[in-house]
C-alpha cells in the first residue's frame, strides 16, 4: 500500500514538472534554433531552408505545448510563408492572435494576404497593425493600400495620427 501511494505521489509530482518545466525549456531551446535557421533561410541559405521544412511538424508539436509563445508562432508562420504554404501561415497567425495581439503579427499576416491577392484582408490587417504602431505605415510597400490605410487612420484619429 505504501509503495503504491509513493508511486502515485511520485507520478503526480513528476508529470506536472515535466509539462511545466521540461517541455517549455525544450521549446525554448528549439525556438532559438528555429530563429537562427529562419535568419539564415531569409538570406537564401539552402541548408537552413531544408532545416525549416524538415522541422515544421516538430515546430507544430512544440507550439501545442506553448500556444501563446509569440516567437514560436511568428517563426512557424514565417516558415510556412517561406515554403509557400500561405494558408497555413495565416492560420498560425490567426491562432496566435488569440494569445498575443502584436502589431508585427498583423503586419506579417497582411503581407501574406497581399501576396496571395487578398487585398481587402491585407488592408484590414495593415490597418490594425498601424493602429497599434503608426510607424509601420512607412513599411507598407503597396502604395494604394498604404494610401487607404493613411486615409482611414486620418479619418478615425485626425491629422495627428501619423507623423
Amino acid at each position: 500500500m505504501r509503495k503504491t501511494a509513493a508511486a502515485i505521489v511520485l507520478v503526480l509530482t513528476i508529470v506536472p514538472l515535466y509539462f511545466a518545466c521540461w517541455v517549455p525549456w525544450q521549446c525554448g531551446i528549439f525556438a532559438k534554433e528555429l530563429e537562427r535557421a529562419l535568419e539564415a533561410a531569409l538570406k537564401k541559405n539552402s541548408r537552413a531552408q531544408a532545416f525549416l521544412v524538415d522541422n515544421v511538424s516538430r515546430t507544430e508539436a512544440f507550439r501545442k505545448h506553448v500556444p501563446g509563445d509569440a516567437s514560436m508562432n511568428i517563426a512557424l508562420a514565417t516558415t510556412y510563408n517561406l515554403i509557400g504554404q500561405f494558408d497555413e501561415a495565416i492560420r498560425v497567425y490567426d491562432e496566435a492572435l488569440h494569445y498575443d495581439r502584436r502589431p508585427e503579427m498583423y503586419f506579417n499576416k497582411a503581407g501574406i494576404r497581399l501576396r496571395i491577392g487578398d487585398r481587402e484582408g491585407a488592408h484590414e490587417d495593415f490597418l490594425t497593425a498601424v493602429s497599434f504602431n503608426p510607424d509601420l505605415v512607412n513599411r507598407i510597400r503597396d502604395t494604394a493600400i498604404r494610401t487607404r490605410v493613411l486615409s482611414e487612420l486620418t479619418r478615425r484619429y485626425g491629422e495627428h495620427a501619423i507623423k
